[in-house]
Formats: C-alpha cells, structure tokens, sequence
C-alpha cells in the first residue's frame, strides 16, 4: 500500500487529496492538519471538502459530558 505523501498534489500553500487518499489514511492527513496544513479532498477531480485547524480553541466552545 503506497503511503499518503505519495499521493499528494501541491497547490499553492494547501494539499489536494482524493476521497480515498483520506480514507486510507485519515490519521496522517489529521496529524498534519495539526501542524498547519490545509488539505482539499476531491472526488471525482472536483473539491468537496477543506480540512484544516480551527480559527480558534474549541476546547471552550466544546462542552464535554452534560453539565446543565
């Protein structure tokens, strides 16, 4: 099985992927979104998707458990 990075298409400062580069490998594609990347999932040669680190720190916003 090939490996993500042999997969992936520069374009500018993002990374595009097809739908089943991240299926293979949705781990890899999220550890790099945390280092900065930004990737653009296609199918079909058309973009569907951006994955990318939030704006801000969504361990606020995310509310664990029910605390009502």
């Amino acid at each position: 099985m090939k490996r993500l990075k042999d997969h992936i298409t520069l374009s500018g400062e993002r990374e595009t992927i097809t739908i089943m580069d991240f299926r293979r490998s949705p781990g890899e594609v999220l550890t790099a979104v945390t280092l900065g990347k930004v990737f653009i999932v296609t199918k079909l040669g058309k973009p569907v998707a951006m994955i990318c680190s939030p704006p801000c720190d969504l361990s606020k916003a995310v509310r664990r458990g029910n605390d009502d």
